[in-house]
């Protein structure tokens, strides 16, 4: 069987949760079944040189444009596409990115100034909450902020023949958000870890880690909200931040930067391999993860299997439910600063003692996803 894995263009020199996850299918499913090939396409040209494969496996609906010529291709060129949706509702993208702006105009300000700034702008936020999910519930109810995509993303649904969403959250997201169903072709396929990369700790970090520290792992960027972590746990200057992934020496990294200089205690490293991240989270006391926009978020599903105590986003922002993180940790507001404190300091002071078993850790993880991808494209080469 021959399989293409198309995603964003930047995908490897942006890494993110996406990458990871399409790099461990591709080797899970090369692992179990010797007679699968899977190359990589990172543009609709390289799907249509490749004229020996079966199957386009894309993952992203959110980069529609892109997404919408991989699909178009694959059809024209005789392919069957399966799609991993990542789907991510874009209201909040415009929100976040608006905090991204005052936060950095605040802090440029002057004194007593910057101090009135942000608290005012930290309250406008909590007001702006219900707001918020006013123009999510919009743009499910038909004003469309981005009708382009909108469009895009439906031919990309309407044209896939298998719909892999990650948790039944994320396909209920994306059948209000495009306004279609797409029971009939879809099958929940969880976000998962690889348990064998996790079973070596004896790594050793090129860095030095305090004691007792919140970790946040991930890339460096206003989604992924490690600005309110450090806002957060400003009168808390005792309990460590350690801030673990790629940075792009943009204006978010250079005022997370100042804030962590400002309370101190901060730790921000550049991101590690992968084999190596056991060692990390087994020296941390508790993982924050509290993003604005976040499909499952496989740093949390690692901390977890790692038996790390964990704070999420709530239902909102993260499928919670679906992968059990009210049972096994904490949640916050992204928006809300207090709320994101509250959660931090239960987790650290008072951590639940309810761990994923076996059987959790079995069938969020990589070798079971990929039996379960496997027979749906046996299915789609049957019809």
């Amino acid at each position: 069987m021959k399989i293409l894995f198309a995603n964003r263009n930047n995908c490897f020199s942006r890494r993110g949760g996406d990458t990871v996850q399409m790099e461990k299918i591709k080797e899970f499913l090369e692992k179990i079944y010797p007679d699968t090939e899977i190359k990589y396409a990172l543009s609709s040209e390289e799907i249509k040189e490749n004229t020996d494969s079966e199957i386009v496996h894309i993952f992203n609906i959110t980069n529609s444009k892109e997404t919408k010529n991989f699909v178009k291709t694959a059809k024209e060129t005789g392919k069957k596409v399966v799609l991993t949706p990542i789907y991510c509702n874009s209201v909040d993208s415009i929100f976040v990115t608006y905090m991204n702006f005052i936060n950095i105009f605040g802090l440029n300000l002057p004194g007593i100034l910057k101090k009135s700034a942000i608290i005012i702008f930290n309250y406008l936020i909590i007001l702006m909450s219900p707001f918020i999910e006013r123009c999510r519930n919009y743009s499910k109810n038909g004003l469309y902020l981005f009708p382009k995509n909108k469009k895009y993303g439906k031919y990309i649904l309407e044209n896939s023949d298998a719909i892999m969403p990650n948790s039944d959250k994320e396909k209920k997201d994306i059948e209000d958000y495009y306004n279609c169903k797409i029971s009939e072709k879809s099958q929940i396929i969880p976000n998962a870890t690889d348990l064998i990369s996790f079973q070596n700790t004896e790594t050793n970090l090129e860095f030095t880690l305090p004691d007792n520290f919140i970790l946040e792992a991930g890339r460096i960027e206003i989604m992924k909200n490690q600005l309110n972590l450090v806002k957060a746990l400003k009168n808390n200057p005792e309990i460590p931040i350690v801030f673990v992934g790629k940075n792009f020496g943009d204006k978010y990294y250079h005022t997370l930067k100042k804030y962590a200089e400002k309370r101190g205690n901060v730790f921000i490293f550049d991101e590690i391999p992968h084999e190596k991240m056991a060692e990390l989270y087994k020296k941390a006391k508790v993982h924050v993860l509290p993003s604005f926009i976040e499909t499952t978020g496989l740093v949390t599903l690692e901390a977890l299997i790692n038996d790390v105590q964990i704070v999420t986003s709530d239902e909102k922002y993260c499928p919670i439910q679906y992968y059990h993180f009210d049972e096994f940790g904490f949640q916050c507001n992204p928006y809300d600063i207090k709320s994101i404190k509250k959660a931090i300091l239960e987790a650290y002071n008072n951590p639940k003692q309810t761990k994923p078993n076996e059987d959790y850790k079995n069938f969020f993880c990589y070798e079971n996803v990929a039996k379960m991808i496997y027979e749906i494209y046996l299915k789609i080469l049957e019809k």
